[in-house]
């Protein structure tokens, strides 16, 4: 190296601003060797680059690989790496991965001394050591925005061995803590086998204290199984399982939580997605029966950092240090069904409470009490959720602030104080309104107002308003475009109940109570087809669906229902209630002469492009016997007795006949031997949303034909149907009780008269009646002591009917006021 250089050097070193100039003034030149132009440029980019000044770096790269300098020497490291970190930071990510790649080769000659170095030994390169790990870092980085997971991975487990020499390469160390879990831990452990089948991990298992085969579980799947002794400390227990871990990241979870799937959790290791995360988030499926549970996002991973470490003796978890990832991933935990909820929250309070005493400012904690005392007594929760607002607006935390918000509201809305609930919502929406970012939870706290709002019965236009601002946040929940709160990593507790269904099954309610019925069908079809994702799919959605298909003679949307409902995994029972509506939507059809055979033909031709066998048997039968009815002039004697005999296991489904039967006059002795006291004792329950059109078709039948000549079992369905009809008295009823009542009596007499002789029937014998025979008998004798004047013995027989059959209170009350007016006018 010249002289002259050495001199240039030396005064850069002495005065950086000056001997940067005399350096750049030096590349303008070409009287200097290739080493010598490697020095130069060296020294000027990483001047530069320290300085942030990266386009200045760009320009001499450029100029620098315009020399076409074959040779290559240490300080061509600090040139690669200047201009690698300089294009990564201008998101020019090709040129940034081909620079440190460089700059790794160069390195990786450098430690094998095979570069050449400058004669002036006491300059080395800059970033020679020192900057590797971080070179490494940016790497990553530039290989992830490149969708180049592969290379991302190699240069990070080279970034971690660079850190710990010792790393072994399990990415993930997953801890549990058990005692007495024989029951469910094998099936836990197996849900994990995928998991630890693709990456790289280890198990170890904190044992504290079982007298079962707990153990001995555990050590078939573990790869360690420590003992703890029980101290009444979850955090202790679950430091002991994270103590001495091997793994970048740690995973918790409990014996009773089952995996249904971790493909989520594996795609995260498998690629380079955990480089840019410190937490992680599954959803846990808490089941309060077999078929109800609520979800929650719980942050159960955490890469392991300096300050990793479980906090709190209850409600243990690890402080969360954004960013975090939520996984789609959830695990099944039945762990609350058949215990005492609150008898385990008082238990957890009591220790809160000692916590609390000597840390009342701890928000989080503040928030475990009010989430404990919810299943204990929901005022003391709602005084720990307001207490905790106040703090979270102290200190100028809106996350918080959003979270307790949001839980106020459902406190309230689910002890029924619709108006707090209304009001807190109210106030909520209108702070929200005044925010730059939205979270997750205020899709909670506009739930709550539309749902409190309609059932306060609040002005319309409000409610819509609502209502949209709340479909709209939903929207962005679903497109992850809400802030999520990092501090519970908790979305909204809502939507995990389904509230797409619920919050629009009660607006959608709303609007037809207000006769807003063009809403209410807008309501039904931007359900995000909600038809496709059947587990939300309830019984309020598909009695609003017919409500609105009803109201606007408009069937055209059964055939694509159907469909849907036949190729979900939507529950037995809901798809049972949805083709038993069908039945019913029959029956109640509005202007049944003009639209009674059109919709039968719409659900015959839904149900013929089904597959078969994909439909129940019954329901299909049904189907073709009512559009035999309507659309074919009805059936033969033959036909019903055949249809009756494929009925003949799906009694109950039979009753969806016996309307019709009537309606069209056929003689029901044609089928009286397939009458069983089982289904003249349930069919009336099963079709009673035919009320009301039930009520009149049996006014009908009876008038045209002679009671005396239907055999017992028929006349004992029809007073049964009688009184069933009389139990649904209310207010809103729209059928004559008074005619329905005339002839539960005439029955009755007949049936009395044909299936007992005169002797036997009196008071005294009226025990050996069966129920149905015994109102009907009271009710005959109340109506005769009534027509004789005889008014106490009327009040009587009346109340007698009342203990035998409570939910003819209504049908009562009505009576007594015939005989309050009778005795007036008497």
């Amino acid at each position: 190296m010249s002289a002259k250089l050495g001199e240039l050097l030396k005064g850069f070193d002495e005065n950086r601003e000056i001997g940067i100039k005399n350096l750049l003034a030096a590349t303008k030149r070409n009287n200097y060797s290739e080493l010598e132009n490697t020095v130069i440029y060296a020294q000027i980019m990483t001047f530069y680059s320290l300085a942030k000044n990266y386009s200045r770096v760009i320009n001499l790269f450029e100029k620098y690989k315009k020399l076409n300098i074959t040779n290559e020497y240490t300080n061509t490291i600090d040139i690669f790496c200047s201009a690698g970190i300089a294009y990564a930071k201008t998101e020019n990510n090709k040129q940034a991965a081909k620079c440190l790649e460089n700059y790794l080769r160069l390195y990786n000659s450098y430690k094998a001394g095979v570069l050449k170095t400058p004669d002036l030994t006491y300059r080395t390169p800059s970033h020679i050591g020192d900057f590797e790990i971080a070179v490494l870092t940016v790497l990553i980085v530039v290989y992830t925005n490149l969708d180049d997971d592969d290379a991302a991975l190699r240069t990070y487990f080279k970034k971690k061995r660079l850190e710990k020499p010792d790393w072994d390469g399990t990415m993930l160390t997953i801890g549990m803590i058990v005692k007495n879990e024989e029951k469910v831990l094998e099936d836990c452990l197996k849900a994990l086998s995928s998991l630890r089948e693709k990456v790289k991990c280890e198990l170890i298992i904190v044992d504290t204290g079982s007298v079962d085969k707990t153990v001995e579980i555990a050590e078939k799947y573990a790869d360690e199984v420590r003992h703890f002794k029980w101290i009444n400390d979850f955090s202790a227990a679950r430091n002991e399982s994270l103590r001495d871990a091997k793994g970048d990241w740690f995973m918790y979870l409990d014996a009773d939580e089952i995996f249904e799937s971790t493909d989520g959790i594996e795609t995260f290791f498998t690629s380079a997605q955990h480089i840019h995360f410190n937490f992680g988030s599954y959803i846990v499926r808490n089941y309060v029966s077999d078929t109800l549970y609520a979800d929650f996002s719980a942050p159960r991973l955490a890469r392991i950092m300096e300050n990793t470490i479980f906090h709190r003796s209850i409600h243990e978890s690890i402080w969360l240090v954004p960013p975090t990832i939520f996984f789609r991933d959830y695990v099944h935990h039945k762990g609350y069904l058949g215990t005492n909820l609150q008898k385990k929250n008082s238990r957890n309070i009591s220790n809160m409470l000692n916590e609390f005493a000597e840390n009342p400012e701890d928000v989080s904690l503040i928030f475990q009490l009010a989430q404990s005392y919810l299943s204990v007594d929901q005022n003391v929760a709602f005084e720990f959720l307001n207490l905790g607002l106040q703090k979270a607006i102290d200190i100028k935390d809106t996350v918080w602030e959003a979270v307790f918000r949001s839980d106020m509201c459902f406190c309230k809305y689910n002890i029924s104080s619709y108006e707090e609930a209304y009001k807190i919502a109210k106030e909520s929406t209108d702070i929200y309104k005044k925010y730059d970012e939205e979270y997750c939870v205020c899709v909670d706290i506009y739930a709550v107002y539309t749902m409190s709002g309609c059932r306060l019965k609040k002005d319309f236009s409000e409610i819509k308003e609502v209502f949209w601002l709340y479909n709209d946040l939903y929207e962005k929940y679903k497109e992850n475009k809400l802030a999520s709160v990092d501090l519970m990593v908790r979305p909204a507790v809502y939507i995990n109940f389904h509230p797409s269904q619920v919050v629009l099954n009660t607006y959608s309610i709303f609007c037809i109570a207000n006769e807003e019925y063009e809403e209410a069908k807008k309501i039904s079809l931007i359900k995000e087809k909600p038809q496709k994702k059947l587990e939300d799919l309830n019984y309020p959605y598909i009695e609003n669906w017919f409500t609105i298909m009803n109201e606007f003679s408009d069937y055209s949307h059964i055939p694509e229902l159907t469909t849907d409902i036949v190729n979900s995994d939507v529950d037995e029972k809901v798809r049972t209630y949805y083709y038993q509506w069908l039945l019913k939507e029959i029956m109640l059809v509005k202007e049944p002469e003009k639209n009674r055979g059109n919709l039968i033909r719409i659900i015959k031709e839904s149900v013929n492009e089904q597959k078969e066998g994909s439909l129940p048997e019954d329901f299909v039968l049904l189907i073709n016997a009512f559009d035999r009815f309507y659309n074919h002039g009805g059936m033969t004697e033959k036909e019903i007795a055949d249809l009756f005999s494929g009925l003949e296991k799906f009694t109950i489904s039979a009753a969806d006949v016996i309307p019709l039967l009537m309606l069209f006059g056929h003689d029901l002795n044609t089928i009286s031997d397939k009458l069983d006291y089982d289904f003249i004792k349930n069919s009336p329950e099963y079709i009673f949303a035919y009320s009301d059109t039930y009520a009149d078709i049996i006014s009908d039948y009876t008038s045209k034909i002679i009671l005396e000549r239907q055999s017992p079992r028929v006349q004992l369905l029809l007073i049964n149907t009688c009184i069933y009809l009389l139990c649904r008295l209310d207010e809103e009823t729209k059928y004559d009780a008074d005619t329905i009542t005339n002839i539960t009596s005439t029955l009755t007499a007949c049936y009395l008269e044909s299936a007992y002789t005169a002797e036997v029937i009196s008071e005294e014998n009226s025990e050996h009646m069966s129920l149905p025979v015994r109102i009907g008998f009271y009710l005959f004798l109340s109506k005769i002591s009534l027509a004789d004047g005889k008014l106490k013995d009327s009040v009587m027989y009346l109340r007698k009917l009342l203990s035998f059959e409570p939910r003819l209170k209504n049908f009562i009350s009505s009576e007594l006021k015939v005989v309050m007016q009778s005795s007036f006018i008497t």
